[in-house]
């Protein structure tokens, strides 16, 4: 840049600095946040171990190891404590990433882009020793069921709890994450403009439809646009169940009714409603008011009923549920995955094979199917044994 005119120099800073805004942008703002506040702690880091971060060491991986262990160990984490292998991981990722983004070679990895065998081995040394996760359990339709019954006979009515249990209803059938149905930082939850709502084979405007034409609506749609793991234009689409309650086309409906006959635009949040007491504020369901009805309906219904402890469940537990649902129906796991838009096995975690009408039918399958004869001389190969 030291040769170019002034002139041409202010103009190509201009863009460079438009075109790392961009690169930046590319993730979530927390997330660059993050790996801004990694690479200060390495800057911080490499001095003090005769280091120099622009020009780093022939071999800068045995300073990366005792980095992330110190990280481990919770004596350079920013919580101050011992962290699990995978924040280490995100640390160290985050160290390496910012030097490929500065133009220089991202220092985890070897000489055929891998990454560094010491790196691996010590990850997963750390993962042998780390906790089991902290897995939430999947809520079941009956409980979803009685919070979404329990919100609509209310009386007086209640704007909040009818927001939390049709949103409840969404997440549950659509197999959402808790950013795509309610409020959180950096999230983008479904909108108005994000829905479609069907009569058979004719698409309905609801802005002009009737009443009658809206409780005669057949089936709804999602569509995805930022959202997580999606295809943008991505479209998922469900009937009704048969119930008047829990059920994703009457949960829509009733939100979008809901939304437009009080003025809101277009690009108004699906979870947005007005509480009973200031009609005049907008509100939205959030993550933990959700945990808050997911628990006291599992309460309600009786925990114990379902063997479920209402500690165990989180907002997210609307998505396991629905997709455990979905495994319970004899739905292909394929099929599964594509609707829940998982992009790797990921979502066997979610898929609970003890949820108890899969177990109740293991035993008499392997009983019943288990007779089977086999070829003179045919082994168990040892690694499969």
């Amino acid at each position: 840049m030291a040769a170019m005119h002034p002139s041409v120099r202010d103009e190509f800073g201009a863009g460079l600095i438009v075109v790392q805004d961009a690169v930046r942008a590319g993730v979530i703002s927390d997330r660059t946040k993050k790996a801004d506040s990694m690479w200060e702690l390495w800057l911080e880091f490499c001095p003090d171990h005769s280091m120099d971060p622009q020009f780093p060491n022939d071999d800068p991986v045995p300073c990366l190891q005792v980095f992330a262990q110190r990280y481990r160990d919770g004596r350079i984490a920013p919580s101050g404590r011992a962290v699990r292998s995978s924040t280490v991981e995100d640390a160290v990722r985050h160290v390496g990433q910012t030097y490929r983004s500065l133009g220089s070679p991202d220092i985890r990895l070897d000489a055929h882009g891998d990454i560094d065998f010491r790196l691996k081995r010590q990850s997963q040394s750390h993962q042998k020793v780390d906790p089991p996760p902290s897995r939430v359990k999947p809520i079941p339709v009956q409980v979803v069921n009685a919070i979404v019954v329990a919100s609509y006979c209310a009386q007086p009515v209640d704007e909040t709890l009818r927001a939390f249990a049709d949103m409840i209803c969404l997440a549950f059938f659509f197999l959402l994450r808790p950013g795509e149905y309610t409020i959180q930082k950096n999230n983008t939850p479904f909108r108005v403009r994000d829905t479609r709502l069907h009569i058979g084979g004719a698409l309905l405007h609801p802005r002009t439809a009737s009443v009658a034409q809206l409780n005669a609506v057949t089936s709804c749609s999602l569509i995805f646009t930022t959202q997580k793991n999606a295809v943008k234009g991505e479209i998922i689409t469900h009937g009704r169940t048969g119930d008047a309650f829990t059920c994703p086309v009457a949960a829509l409906v009733r939100r979008v009714y809901y939304l437009i006959s009080r003025g809101y635009s277009d690009d108004t949040p699906l979870c947005a409603y007005q509480h009973n007491s200031d009609p005049t504020t907008t509100k939205f369901v959030n993550p933990a008011g959700v945990k808050e009805a997911l628990r006291g309906g599992l309460i309600v219904y009786g925990a114990d009923r379902v063997e479920i402890k209402p500690s165990e469940i989180e907002a997210r537990s609307l998505r396991a549920g629905g997709a455990t649902a979905l495994l319970v129906a004899n739905v292909d796991p394929n099929t599964i995955q594509l609707l829940g838009r998982w992009k790797s096995d990921a979502m066997l975690k979610y898929l609970h094979a003890s949820a108890n009408p899969n177990v109740q039918r293991f035993a008499r399958s392997m009983f019943e199917a288990g007779a089977a004869s086999f070829r003179p001389g045919l082994i168990v190969p040892m690694h499969a044994a």
